[in-house]
């Protein structure tokens, strides 16, 4: 196994046992050989531990598995980053499946950038297909290739929809995510985070097969308590891209009295999370709001 281009496959797991066999299958079937397969299995309570053992034997790529006890998606994340011996990375979800070409166009798309401008870079990013229909999810991008902040791609050109790609494992080290109370940190607060620092090619081709996760995910009318993170994120550190997506902004006003109220907190330290003088207006401005569909969703 070659250390250059090596790439390091990470797949944080929690009882999956029933549908990681995708991801095995995925690899396996690679035309790009040069990976190593991390599995973090976040105390799965299923035969998730037996399942990883038969790939072992059938394996003809490194898998390296470690128990640890339920913490969260994040930690997990954290964790096999720690243990990443790849020049570059990415996350495959432990439900998900990749096309047979989908490593070798990514490092091939990377090898293609100057060398001199690797370090502004750090991720190659494709997109996602529906395997059920096979249909690309989003709209087409403007163009086949794009260079821009992940900000600028979210906000700016409207590309909100599932992506998947291949980062340097040392941008990644750079900004792991906190050991925050209860089992969720959202990700876009870290990718948002490394937008400020670097940029991402975006490549206009469908790679990763996306189910919907629907066995674990939470109602629409449930709150997701720890999704005031997000909220505070957005209000605090992302305002300079208001004007492009007001809706969003203003949704982040009102959610972060939601969860505020949601967590028990007092009111003064609702007012607290905005840390500007406009962030605290707009947060008494709609905090009405999210003390009503706070209430509204506690009775469900």
């Amino acid at each position: 196994m070659e250390k250059n281009n090596l790439i390091s496959i990470i797949t944080p797991t929690y009882n999956r046992g029933s549908t990681i066999s995708r991801v095995f299958k995925s690899l396996k079937n690679q035309t790009y050989k040069n990976f190593e397969w991390i599995i973090i299995d976040d105390g799965s309570e299923d035969n998730t531990k037996e399942v990883i053992y038969e790939f072992k034997k059938q394996a003809t790529f490194p898998i390296i598995y470690v128990y640890q006890k339920n913490q969260g998606k994040h930690i997990a994340t954290n964790k096999a980053l720690n243990l990443c011996n790849g020049e570059y990375c990415t996350v495959i979800d432990s439900d998900d499946e990749i096309r047979n070409s989908s490593l070798e166009i990514l490092i091939n798309e990377w090898n293609s950038i100057p060398k001199e401008d690797i370090k502004k870079y750090k991720s190659v990013i494709a997109r996602c297909y529906n395997p059920r229909t096979g249909k690309t999810i989003g709209k087409p991008m403007k163009s086949k290739k794009m260079d821009c902040s992940s900000l600028d791609a979210k906000y700016k050109y409207k590309m909100n929809y599932e992506k998947w790609g291949l980062s340097r494992t040392e941008v990644e080290k750079e900004f792991l995510s906190p050991s925050t109370e209860g089992h969720f940190f959202p990700e876009a607060i870290i990718q948002d985070l490394q937008a400020r620092k670097y940029i991402i090619r975006y490549i206009d081709i469908p790679l990763r097969g996306y189910y919907k996760d629907t066995t674990n995910a939470l109602t629409k009318n449930k709150i997701n308590k720890e999704n005031i993170y997000l909220w505070a994120h957005n209000i605090n550190n992302n305002m300079d891209y208001f004007f492009y997506d007001i809706p969003r902004f203003l949704k982040s006003f009102v959610g972060v009295s939601m969860c505020g109220f949601a967590n028990k907190m007092k009111l003064r330290d609702i007012l607290k999370i905005g840390k500007k003088f406009y962030t605290k207006i707009g947060i008494i401005m709609f905090l009405p709001i999210g003390f009503v569909i706070y209430l509204y969703k506690r009775r469900k």
